[in-house]
């Protein structure tokens, strides 16, 4: 992993964060240095788990910027790098650029902190963060989104519900977030109510005909505490 400070021209190589500190070991890109390279697998959890950990600590993680090459040519893309960056709008830079780009989750800002997230509680349903990440669905779920249709595998005792389903993300009485699943229904059941709202024949008619309450309610996600909220079906699954 390399790294380039947004006010500097020089690339270095990431070895860790310094425990003291929180801020980044570095070394020259030479290859006398590669015993202490910090060398990562992308598609692991170590990338992820670094980059988290480095946020928490750093004061300004948006100053720098990290870049990946094979340990056995960094200093060979490391000076490609530098070339490169002197003129980074050039259609060629960019494109090396960005090939060698890291850009994890941990550097984005979400309406949810993922930190807040109970992921362990989406292993029954056989999704994990890392499949969420890769279909492009993270995003979505941390920002109050539900996901595209995925498929899910349900563990009973003697058997395996499989089938597909949205997820979102829904606050705990203790702050945090757990996964809601949003099953196909080939129609929804009004007549059960829906956080605290029971709906009037008139609801239900025009629920069924516009898609829409019609009229502002007040759902109890959170035990004791009311939120105005505009209702609507969704045409993919039920209630929105």
């Amino acid at each position: 992993m390399l790294v380039k400070e947004k006010e500097s021209n020089e690339l270095k190589v990431v070895k860790g964060i310094n425990p003291k500190n929180g801020k980044l070991d570095t070394v020259s890109p030479n290859p006398e240095n590669q015993p202490d390279f910090m060398k990562i697998d992308r598609h692991g959890n170590m990338l992820d788990n670094f980059m988290e950990n480095f946020s928490r600590q750093f004061k300004n993680p948006t100053d720098l910027l990290f870049f990946k090459a094979p340990a056995d040519r960094v200093e060979e893309v490391a000076n490609n790098l530098q070339a490169a960056l002197k003129n980074p709008e050039a259609p060629e830079n960019k494109e090396f650029l960005d090939m060698h780009r890291i850009e994890s989750q941990a550097q984005k800002e979400y309406a949810i902190n993922p930190d807040l997230v109970n992921w362990d509680k989406f292993e029954r349903y056989g999704i994990t963060r890392e499949g969420l990440e890769k279909s492009g669905n993270l995003d979505k779920l941390l920002d109050y989104q539900k996901t595209d249709f995925m498929p899910v595998a349900i563990k009973f005792e003697y058997e395996t519900l499989r089938s597909d389903a949205r997820f979102s993300l829904r606050r705990q009485d203790d702050g945090t977030f757990s996964p809601a699943v949003h099953l196909i229904r080939h129609k929804p059941d009004l007549e059960r109510p829906y956080f605290g709202i029971k709906f009037t024949q008139e609801d239900r008619q025009n629920l069924l005909k516009t898609g829409n309450l019609g009229r502002i309610v007040e759902a109890e996600f959170k035990q004791g505490e009311k939120t105005p909220i505009l209702l609507s079906l969704d045409g993919k699954t039920s209630l929105n």
